[in-house]
């Protein structure tokens, strides 16, 4: 099918498909009528059971903008803060003697910068409250 000009391929599948002319929700009542498979009713009771320990949305770190050099600066410290954290902890869970590395590991985090990280996190939410 040959587009028409100034027509976009998402633009046509959206007009031209069976279905896509409306906005659909599955309300509770509809749910609670289901037949859930094993894997869905697992899940359910797995929502359940952790439901008490779930952050509260207003509770959550938000969706913040950074700059563009905070962008560049976070991309650098990130990688090997990441790296190294995810390092240790997979081996303290491996072969434990975190409370023995505990003050070299918070070190090498402020070796690597962590507090300047932090400080990018926290400008960028300053920016977003004052909105």
């Amino acid at each position: 099918m040959q587009l028409p000009e100034g027509v976009t391929l998402d633009t046509a599948i959206h007009d031209y498909s069976p279905g896509n002319d409306g906005t659909f929700a599955v309300m509770q009542p509809i749910i609670d009528k289901l037949d859930l498979n094993a894997n869905l009713t697992e899940r359910k009771e797995l929502d359940a059971f952790y439901a008490p320990y779930n952050v509260p949305a207003d509770e959550m770190y938000p969706n913040v903008f950074f700059t563009g050099d905070e962008i560049e600066e976070i991309g650098v410290l990130q990688t090997d803060i990441d790296s190294y954290v995810a390092q240790k902890y997979a081996g303290w869970i491996v072969e434990g003697g975190v409370e023995d590395e505990w003050d070299s590991f918070q070190k090498k985090l402020q070796d690597m910068n962590v507090e300047r990280y932090i400080q990018i996190y926290k400008d960028a939410y300053a920016r977003y409250s004052a909105e």
